[in-house]
């Protein structure tokens, strides 16, 4: 159970009462709440969202005529492969969201189908936790390969975070050389001052 060389012990859910039916109804109720509940309301929401994505009106759906070293190609207008697009990504959401914590449900029906009881080793207990939280660090990632728009503003956010340092450096730098010269002048006139008395 636990890693080599380390002793570890893990807490086990223990039922006063009937342990295996309760043990049953409990992964049953986390089943429903925490993976179809959803994935079913994502797949449905992101539907409802795709298809009012396309149900606009027929100018979005013309074709744009290219005409390139003297052939002419037929293209699909930018607004709808914009919305191709973040049709693509919802669907990514949903398949990531889904590939993620779908082995976390493997103890479940391995149970409800096996008479013996599954044995989670410290592989796997690392494994499904792993998936289930890169799925929340999936999201950013996903935004950035399918969406134009969020790479731009995310590159416009770190090159204002990177302006703001060099204007910040810059700044200090100014700071510094107008200090120093300062100190010089004053420092040159001290030993003119110095001089002239003697």
């Amino acid at each position: 159970m636990s890693p080599p060389g380390l002793n570890v012990q893990l807490c086990v859910q223990v039922f006063p009462v009937n342990h295996k039916v309760m043990s049953a109804s409990f992964k049953g109720v986390e089943f429903l709440l925490f993976f179809l509940a959803p994935v079913v309301s994502q797949v449905v929401l992101y539907g409802i969202v795709s298809r009012r994505l396309f149900a606009g009106s027929k100018s979005l759906h013309r074709k744009q005529t290219i005409r390139r070293d003297g052939v002419e190609k037929e293209k699909d207008a930018d607004a709808i492969r914009a919305r191709k697009g973040v049709v693509k990504m919802l669907i990514a959401t949903v398949v990531v969201y889904f590939l993620s914590y779908a082995p976390a449900q493997v103890p479940l029906f391995y149970n409800m189908l096996s008479t013996k009881p599954f044995k989670a080793n410290w592989s796997f207990l690392v494994l499904i936790m792993t998936l289930a939280h890169a799925n929340s660090a999936a999201n950013p990632i996903l935004y950035a390969i399918f969406s134009q728009n969020f790479r731009r503003k995310f590159k416009r956010i770190l090159c204002l975070c990177r302006n703001d340092s060099d204007t910040y450096k810059r700044s200090m730098s100014n700071t510094m050389d107008s200090y120093a010269s300062k100190t010089t002048r004053f420092t040159s006139m001290r030993l003119t001052s110095t001089v002239s008395e003697i």
